[in-house]
């Protein structure tokens, strides 16, 4: 309330500086109530006016000091700090905009206040769909606003992550939010997953040659072992003609045995009989032996396979008490790009099976056609076939069938191995067909003869 005071006039200066501050007004002399009445209202106006005018210059002090501490703050804060306002006609707008900005979308805080669309045109225009329905879902629930995408700014690509609370304000919903650039981290983040990648498609490529070993090992001591048993069975084979060819000599050229011609003729051609027996074997191992030296030992050429056949079939010596014929039926056969010699060998181990299990008087046909690019040679004999279940063991070194076995049969077990190493050697297949009791006729396939080669 207005303090008023009368006071003598001769003592007015005394008492104001005496009552600096405390009193309102010093009244040299009486005044009527009324007077008096307007003059308290009129100091009551005035204190009013100026209590006033000190909170609101209070209240400039402290918005200027928290928007210099917004602003300190912005500045240290990485991102953008920033006030977005939807207001009730359906329009928005940036309230506020911290320097950040210019660090993330290349523009002045006061551009992004006075136009919104500068910020939320550079959504990548494959997310802005998203981008909008995120936001309008914010709008609608009052709910927190969280998004990161792509924005395209000045032609360049940034991954921006964006968070804010809303309110209600009344003059709409306001968000308070930051924005924050995490190229550097989606960069890093997909570097990763590359690098993950890479490493999985590693560790994959570690565990197949992890197997692979462990089948290369296995097949190294599946050789070992067919190693030990290949020598083991050759020096048996070997052993046989030799032990028949020393014996029978020793009998021929022993002092004071007088053999009958007959039986020395006899002994004679067993001994030529396994000598030849021999002969053949020692060149089958050679064979195999060049064949382990690998492909780069293969002397490839071009040569007519009908003509090779008919030269197999002369070096073939028949026995006199088969007598049957061998005939070549050729079928727009034509050239193969192959190593004659080892070929030659195939045909020649083939026919040697041929002619031991067809009877007397039976035929026997080398027949050569086209089929798919490649050259086939069948040969078909008259013999008693071969059981399913071994026609692919007939192809493994020293493997006779049962039946063969148990009659006794002379073959060494070695033929149809080596010509099954030659034609692998070559790239190409060899295969059986039988039916027991039906003959068999053993196919091998052989590269043609082509322009490049000729």
């Amino acid at each position: 309330m207005p303090v008023v005071l009368l006071v003598a006039p001769e003592n007015i200066a005394e008492f104001r500086e005496l009552l600096d501050g405390e009193i309102d007004e010093l009244l040299p002399e009486p005044i009527s109530r009324p007077e008096l009445q307007v003059r308290i209202n009129a100091m009551l106006r005035a204190h009013d006016r100026s209590l006033q005018a000190k909170k609101l210059h209070e209240d400039e002090i402290r918005l200027q000091m928290q928007a210099t501490r917004l602003d300190n703050l912005s500045t240290n804060v990485p991102g953008m700090i920033y006030q977005f306002a939807a207001l009730p006609d359906g329009s928005t707008r940036y309230e506020y905009a911290s320097d950040g900005c210019r660090d993330i979308f290349e523009v002045e805080p006061e551009e992004v206040v006075a136009d919104p669309m500068i910020i939320l045109k550079t959504v990548h225009p494959e997310e802005r769909e998203a981008f909008e329905d995120n936001l309008a879902a914010s709008i609608a629930d009052k709910r927190n606003w969280v998004w990161e995408g792509r924005y395209i700014i000045n032609g360049k690509t940034k991954w921006i992550k964006g968070a804010s609370t809303p309110h209600v304000a009344t003059y709409g919903l306001i968000w308070d939010g930051v924005m924050v650039d995490v190229t550097d981290r989606k960069e890093a983040e997909e570097k990763l997953k590359r690098l993950y990648a890479d490493l999985q498609d590693k560790h994959e490529k570690l565990i197949a040659l992890n197997a692979e070993l462990d089948r290369a090992n296995d097949r190294l001591k599946g050789l070992d072992h067919a190693k030990s048993r290949f020598v083991s069975t050759a020096t048996h084979e070997l052993r046989t003609p030799l032990t028949k060819i020393l014996s029978l000599t020793r009998i021929v050229r022993t002092p004071g045995i007088s053999l009958p011609e007959e039986q020395t003729n006899s002994y004679l051609q067993i001994i030529e009989d396994e000598s030849r027996r021999l002969s053949d074997l020692v060149e089958i191992l050679l064979s195999i032996s060049r064949l382990q030296e690998g492909p780069d030992m293969l002397r490839r050429t071009v040569f007519r396979v009908a003509e090779l056949a008919r030269t197999v079939k002369e070096s073939i010596k028949m026995p006199e008490e088969k007598r049957m014929r061998i005939s070549i039926i050729e079928r727009n056969g034509g050239a193969a790009f192959a190593d004659d010699r080892l070929i030659g060998l195939v045909m020649h181990n083939i026919l040697d099976n041929a002619i031991r299990y067809t009877p007397a008087g039976g035929v026997i046909e080398i027949i050569i056609h086209s089929d798919r690019g490649k050259i086939i040679v069948g040969i078909k004999d008259q013999g008693p076939g071969v059981p399913p279940d071994q026609q692919e063991l007939i192809f493994e070194s020293f493997y006779r069938i049962r039946e063969d076995r148990s009659a006794g049969g002379k073959g060494s077990g070695l033929g149809l191995s080596v010509a099954s190493e030659i034609i692998k050697a070559h790239d190409e297949k060899i295969w059986v067909e039988s039916t027991p009791g039906g003959g068999s006729t053993f196919y091998f396939s052989l590269p043609p003869s082509t322009s490049e080669n000729q």
